[in-house]
């Protein structure tokens, strides 16, 4: 169509990497893990208590949550990582 801008490949992978760039990569990254790890440890010690206190909804609900909450994170922050590993590879010094 006449006036439609048309973004090629190179123009999304010039701003992913400006938009993700080193500092953001790994920080994310790092967060999702992290976040990810402790939010599955949290989870199975909701889940325990849960088990233990009689009658509780609250540990159970919450135990769920952060088990379901768990995965994406460390999902996300896999991907970030696998994001960063270009830009590693390209640095100075380590060649």
């Amino acid at each position: 169509m006449k006036g439609e801008i048309k973004q090629t490949n190179g123009d999304r992978g010039r701003l992913r990497r400006r938009i993700l760039n080193r500092l953001v990569c790994s920080v994310l990254a790092s967060l999702g893990i992290f976040g990810g790890i402790s939010s599955l440890v949290a989870g199975c010690l909701s889940v325990v208590l849960h088990g233990i206190i009689p009658g509780d909804t609250l540990f159970g609900d919450a135990g769920t949550a952060l088990l379901v909450l768990g995965i994406p994170l460390l999902l996300l922050g896999s991907v970030l990582l696998d994001e960063l590993e270009p830009h590693i590879k390209g640095g100075p010094g380590l060649h």
